[in-house]
């Protein structure tokens, strides 16, 4: 990236009317930062390129005129559902409509801030404030809605679409606080369900653009919401989360045994008669403990709580949790079998790897990021044993399957610079292609 007094300009995305291919990107104080701005803009912008009057998108949406109207002259905030109606009949994303129009970079700080804004002020209110709008519309509560909503908001953190989901989860956020205000019994402990979820979501997505920090106090609310709710095993999966930012901070020795405490809490009384949510809950700590286990040269340690998981695993059995439910566990034999894989890469062992991962299904029932991620480190593997071809054959199946994901992975930038830095011939037009994708100098 190329900084000056006036903006930046980037290479990331080629543009050959660009001068050197390189594409403008205006400083921050040219980019709109208020939530109510960013949405009132785009929405007038596409529903006039749509040919669209207010009133014939509130026909096609089942908005109101009057919630359309105060929406783009910036008089109210609506809800989720409400923009999912309206993106529904402009035939666009929810993000298209409340994304601002700067692509969400993790080499780009300045630029970063501004997109996160919505994000800091709703992990972070400042004293006096809230952490959601006064001035959401007057429909009621919709608690149904706001589930389906953590569906959408996760279903775009598994494409890796993070831009859309910083831009979205403030809003879902600041609703499930109102309506764990609002709702009472039943309904009120289904909403803090839905609040601690929101702020995992966020805490993963910020991990991914490397705001470790903000993404431990997501974490830690979501902690503190699914207790408020009564709901433990959320609480521990939030933990689990919150280990992979001590993981990211090389706080080895804590990421272990933080894990392996929460996992001795909610230990199943009966392995026999344990759910499948419980032994997802519990197996993914102790495949976490085995992780920082394994970086931290704990080998024999690591292989015992791969152990442990694989066990949880048998129990629980290959499929997933249901995606459409608030919490999903992502866990099985195939997740442990991948991170087997994991500890072999770390331990500096990639002929074990490789051999691991050919056990691995090619569709394994796991979520996309986890098999993505897995992915690398095969990639990893195969760079190590000096098979520079078929290293950059699977970043390239990354580069074409996921695309988005794949850009803010640090990691791929590691293997594809060794790759690089390994030729002394010219470049294969195959690695040079990752690595333009990935800006890594060739």
């Amino acid at each position: 990236m190329i900084s000056t007094s006036a903006g930046y300009w980037t290479a990331d995305q080629r543009d050959s009317s660009q001068d050197g291919g390189f594409v403008y990107l205006p400083p921050v104080s040219e980019v709109a930062v208020n939530d109510d701005d960013v949405l009132a803009s785009n929405l007038a912008r596409i529903r006039v390129r749509r040919g669209l009057s207010q009133e014939d998108l509130a026909d096609r949406s089942g908005v109101s005129v009057g919630t359309i109207r105060k929406i783009e002259q910036r008089c109210e905030s609506p809800r989720l559902s409400t923009l999912h109606q309206l993106a529904t009949a402009l035939d666009v994303t929810t993000s298209a409509l409340i994304t601002p129009p700067t692509e969400l970079r993790p080499d780009d700080w300045e630029g970063e801030d501004s997109t996160l804004l919505g994000l800091r002020r709703a992990l972070q209110p400042a004293a006096g404030t809230d952490a959601l709008p006064v001035d959401l519309d007057s429909s009621p509560l919709d608690l149904e809605a706001l589930k389906r909503s953590v569906v959408q908001a996760r279903e775009l953190y598994h494409a890796g679409d993070y831009a859309g989901l910083i831009g979205e989860v403030p809003t879902l956020i600041g609703e499930a606080r109102v309506a764990t205000r609002e709702l009472t019994g039943q309904e009120q402990i289904d909403a803090y369900a839905v609040l601690a979820v929101a702020y995992q979501i966020a805490g993963h997505a910020l991990i991914q653009i490397r705001k470790e920090d903000l993404g431990a106090d997501a974490f830690s609310l979501g902690v503190d919401a699914a207790r408020a709710g009564g709901h433990e095993l959320i609480a521990a999966d939030c933990e689990c989360s919150l280990a992979w930012v001590f993981l990211r901070q090389r706080r080895l020795d804590d990421a272990e045994t933080h894990c392996v405490t929460v996992a001795d809490r909610i230990e199943p009384r009966s392995f026999r008669k344990a759910t499948r949510v419980e032994l997802a809950t519990w197996g993914n700590l102790w495949l976490a403990a085995a992780m920082a286990a394994a970086r931290n040269g704990r080998h024999a340690e690591a292989a015992d709580l791969l152990d442990t998981a694989r066990a949880a695993a048998v129990r629980h059995g290959p499929d997933r949790l249901d995606s459409q439910e608030v919490f999903e566990a992502d866990f099985g034999p195939a997740k442990v079998a991948m991170r087997q894989v994991e500890a072999a890469v770390v331990s500096f062992n990639p002929k074990r790897a490789l051999k691991l991962a050919r056990a691995v299904p090619v569709n394994a029932n796991v979520l996309p990021p986890a098999y993505w991620r897995h992915r690398l480190d095969v990639a990893h593997a195969l760079a190590d044993q000096r098979l520079a071809a078929e290293a950059t054959r699977v970043l390239t199946e990354l580069m074409e399957t996921a695309p988005q994901w794949l850009r803010y992975q640090r990691y791929a930038q590691d293997i594809v610079t060794r790759l690089v830095n390994s030729r002394v011939r010219r470049l294969p037009e195959d690695l040079v292609r990752v690595a333009d994708f990935l800006n890594v100098p060739v």
